[in-house]
């Protein structure tokens, strides 16, 4: 149920997504890495759709279950990381947000290794902000690291950086 959400997640479909973020939530065992990863996507759907109080309350239930987890690096708690990053930055937060979300890569790539999906998808994040403001050259790093990282995976990767380069282009 989770994947089908990501993937409804990702294709745009944020409402059907929540649907499966919520049905995956209730068939996951407490404290469980599902239970997590669930709470995790129905974060990023509320961001996506700005209810922002909502992603609070989330992140606060995301934060409780990550803590009696333990201090390990998750992509959870990566992700956990840049939802904290975002709420800054919609806050007008940008400079306090930055450091978050490279600590947010960092946990990433320290708990997934050097080729980190959820590593990449937070630098083009990152780099997405970044190139709204006057840093284009932290902007460019950040995507390039994303890109390099996408590209070397290959595959299906390789068409996601296609469509990154493309749209980060504009």
């Amino acid at each position: 149920m989770l994947a089908l959400g990501q993937a409804l997640f990702d294709d745009g479909r944020d409402a059907d997504a929540e649907i499966r973020a919520r049905r995956a939530l209730e068939d996951s065992t407490s404290g469980t890495t599902a239970e997590i990863d669930a709470l995790i996507l129905l974060g990023r759907i509320q961001a996506e759709e700005s209810r922002y109080e909502s992603v609070e309350a989330t992140l606060r239930d995301i934060e409780s279950k990550l803590t009696s987890a333990g201090d390990t690096p998750s992509p959870q708690r990566a992700w956990a990381y840049a939802l904290q990053a975002q709420l800054l930055t919609v806050r007008n937060h940008f400079d306090l947000a930055v450091p978050i979300y490279q600590r947010a890569v960092q946990v990433a790539t320290l708990s997934e290794g050097r080729l980190s999906l959820t590593a990449a998808e937070i630098h083009l994040r990152l780099a997405q902000r970044l190139a709204q403001t006057v840093h284009a050259k932290e902007a460019q790093e950040q995507f390039d690291d994303a890109i390099k990282v996408l590209r070397e995976l290959g595959g299906p990767h390789e068409l996601r950086a296609a469509f990154a380069t493309a749209s980060f282009a504009f």
